[in-house]
């Protein structure tokens, strides 16, 4: 006996098909917004669709800026209009201040160095815990002495990023035994002059920001799988490059740059607040050099 399956057809008209290929276009872009962490996790729930679960977006500026496009695009198809769009998110934007921008530079410097200390293992894995930030984990520091370093480092340095005097900040990773230094971590800054000079304040979303860190932090995290073993006991050190600045804690004293001779540069992604720009690298010795 030879069957054949009859399944329940139904005719597909132009509008029906629009329909169809709109929803698809919905949640493959929201998919790829969550899977490649453009927005924080937390800003998406899952839904079941086609039979599988799918992610959609809780943000009210992005759901209405894709609805916005996906009700044009629908309308297009329907029409048999063939045409290239160019869309620019309107995102929900918030203006920009020196002081606000210095907040969230220090905030990053925060967790981007603890969590280099985490993943590079100069501090013991029992002395960190994990925080929701950015829309990721990240590690943070239950040592007393190390919080208290690091609060008064960066309580001085973002008095300097809100007088758009701070140009570099510098984790050095050093050999107990030998003080050779082993890893380098620099942080390029680049202030925007005028808002520093009471010019007109930029605007940029914050999820956008919040984004480009996140994207940063998860490239420290992989560092670990091309920068060579720290098999040895380390310390760390923390320097600060300014403009001109004469409010230097009485405490704190000069040094050398620490550089690390021929050694290997790899350059991470930057972001940016639109009144600070932030670079972020890291100098090593190669195992061939150790």
């Amino acid at each position: 006996m030879q069957c054949q399956a009859q399944l329940q057809r139904s005719t597909i008209t132009l509008k029906g098909s629009a329909q169809i290929v709109t929803q698809y276009f919905e949640y493959a872009v929201q998919s790829i917004l969550y899977q490649r962490g453009v927005y924080p996790s937390d800003d998406f729930k899952q839904k079941k669709e086609y039979g599988i679960s799918v992610w959609v977006s809780n943000d009210d500026s992005l759901s209405k800026y894709l609805s916005t496009v996906l009700l044009q695009t629908k309308g297009s198809s329907s029409q048999e209009e063939s045409f290239a769009m160019q869309c620019q998110a309107q995102l929900q934007r918030s203006t920009i201040t020196l002081k606000g921008s210095a907040q969230i530079v220090t905030q990053y410097f925060e967790y981007a160095v603890q969590s280099i200390l985490y993943q590079r293992g100069v501090y013991p894995s029992d002395d960190f815990k994990q925080k929701k930030e950015y829309g990721i984990s990240v590690w943070v520091s239950n040592d007393d002495s190390l919080s208290k370093y690091l609060s008064t480092v960066l309580l001085q340095t973002k008095a300097w990023l809100e007088k758009g005097k701070l140009r570099q900040l510098v984790l050095v990773i050093t050999d107990v035994s030998t003080s050779e230094v082993l890893e380098r971590w620099t942080f390029d800054i680049d202030t925007n002059q005028e808002v520093v000079a009471g010019g007109k304040l930029p605007e940029k979303a914050e999820t956008e920001i919040k984004g480009e860190i996140a994207g940063i932090l998860r490239q420290i995290c992989a560092s670990v799988s091309f920068l060579p073993l720290l098999d040895s006991r380390c310390s760390i050190d923390i320097l600060v490059y300014t403009d001109n600045v004469e409010d230097v804690p009485a405490e704190w004293e000069d040094s050398d740059a620490r550089n690390i001779k021929n050694a290997e540069v790899v350059s991470l992604r930057a972001f940016s607040t639109k009144v600070h720009n932030v670079k972020t690298m890291v100098a090593y010795k190669a195992e061939d050099m150790l």
